[in-house]
């Protein structure tokens, strides 16, 4: 395996497999200090997996080897053998690889869900100026952070809960609160010049993935159903189900299916703030 074929099947692969952008840097990483020597890599694999005592990081490097060597290769085996001593019972990491897209924003926009707007369905109505319990909006109830690999969270494992029904989706939403907008910079795609500092670079993909979740503050929330509830960039009120609080103005990004919770983790992070519609 040459450095140039690790570096070619990056640049073609579609980065959308559960895990995060460290793993996809140390993966590629063998193709580089291994100078192309592909016993190299397999050594520099071993020793890392020999190394791994959290089942979680032996599992994503499996998945991230799965992305850049192919489903089949050793190096997948050697870390998916590892995560499976550490306690992991799930299907092989090239598995996810053969279903085709499978978040919502990575779909051709003729193809991403469209509400019926002739359902009546809830639209926000809230003066944000000051509270009232006659706004109209959406009720929804605080699950707390709920990690997207193994499903717990502080009120129940989403998983366990949902995933016999087959028919639950996540909407992805993101606090526009706070955003800093020189985020715009990150993803400049202008070539950097001599002299400029590395914070004004082009960045890698991975590198603006990671950089997103420091900017933006994204939510996830359940609902029963095969589609979501709302359209990719929809904005909407949220108030709490119980108490009637406010509890924010978001904009909708992103869905998927429940089964396919874990692909959220590259793009968003590992562990969200999640919600249920009630």
């Amino acid at each position: 395996m040459k450095a140039k074929f690790v570096s070619e099947s990056l640049n073609k692969s579609k980065i959308q497999e559960a895990y995060e952008p460290k793993d996809l840097k140390r993966v590629r990483d063998f193709g580089i200090k291994s100078g192309g020597n592909y016993q190299k890599e397999i050594a520099l694999a071993q020793r890392m997996a020999n190394t791994l005592t959290n089942m979680d990081k032996a599992i994503g490097r499996a998945e991230a080897a799965a992305e850049v060597y192919g489903e089949q290769n050793e190096i997948v085996e050697i870390f998916y053998k590892k995560a499976k001593e550490l306690g992991f019972t799930g299907p092989p990491p090239g598995e996810r690889l053969k279903g085709g897209i499978k978040l919502g924003s990575k779909l051709p926009k003729e193809q991403q869900y469209k509400r019926d707007r002739t359902s009546g369905f809830r639209t926000s109505n809230y003066s944000r100026s000051r509270r009232s319990v006659a706004w109209r909006g959406n009720p929804i109830l605080p699950l707390g952070k709920v990690d997207l690999r193994s499903g717990d969270s502080p009120m129940f494992n989403v998983y366990d809960t949902w995933l016999s029904d087959n028919s639950t989706t996540v909407e992805v939403w993101r606090d526009n609160k706070g955003i800093n907008t020189s985020y715009i910079d990150v993803e400049s795609k202008t070539p950097a010049t001599t002299g400029l500092s590395s914070i004004l670079k082009p960045k890698s993909r991975e590198e603006i993935e990671k950089s997103k979740r420091s900017f933006f503050n994204y939510k996830v929330i359940f609902t029963s159903g095969s589609t979501p509830l709302q359209e990719i960039g929809e904005k909407q009120d949220f108030y709490h189900d119980q108490n009637g609080n406010h509890i924010g103005y978001w904009e909708m990004v992103d869905y998927v299916s429940l089964e396919n919770l874990k692909e959220l983790i590259l793009p968003y992070g590992k562990k969200i703030n999640g919600y249920v519609y009630k």
